[in-house]
């Protein structure tokens, strides 16, 4: 749960009735923690382009200009 929201659910089933093995059991486990790394990436992810949109709009709007100046390589890049 993420602020009290269900942002995700796995669901792993059997044709028949059986007990679960603990090789089966970390497999699943593995692959719900993989999935669950892989969704907070995918939104971390469009989270950043958003923000990125958000600032180029505004130096956009606000006809400013950023630049880095390395110090190391005195690279500066605009």
């Amino acid at each position: 749960l993420e602020g009290g929201e269900l942002v995700a659910a796995l669901t792993v089933t059997s044709g028949t009735p059986r007990p679960w093995n603990e090789i089966e059991v970390a497999l699943v486990e593995q692959t719900a923690e993989r999935v669950r790394f892989a969704v907070e990436r995918a939104r971390a992810e469009h989270a950043l382009r958003e923000s990125e949109t958000r600032s180029r709009l505004a130096i956009e709007a606000a006809r400013f200009g950023t630049w880095e100046w390395h110090l190391a390589t005195g690279d500066v890049v605009w």
